[in-house]
């Protein structure tokens, strides 16, 4: 049996009153997200960061972050986006002569 036929019918307001709760769900996590954020960046002042690379390090741990969590969903699309990211950078960026 499906998990359609297995519950009652819903009201639009009993499902209105449900979405309501998820929302105040994830705006609480994004809170407790945002003071993950805030706190590593403390830290990163703490530790003697300039703003710029405060800045630099919180950008770059969430790309990575992204990659890691591709990777666990499909690895082999992120060794191919990686190397199409490489492919492009090689091609569009000014060529390097060495002095």
């Amino acid at each position: 049996m499906s998990a359609e036929n297995s519950i009652a019918p819903m009201t639009r307001g009993a499902l209105a009153d449900e979405i309501d709760d998820y929302d105040e769900q994830i705006a609480a996590l994004q809170d407790s997200k945002r003071e993950l954020y805030v706190a590593y960046r403390a830290q990163l002042k703490r530790d003697g960061y300039e703003p710029a690379a405060v800045w630099a390090q919180v950008e770059a741990f969430k790309v990575a972050h992204r990659k890691r969590r591709a990777a666990v969903k499909n690895p082999q699309a992120v060794e191919e986006h990686d190397a199409h990211v490489a492919e492009i950078y090689e091609e569009i960026s000014p060529s390097r002569a060495v002095p």
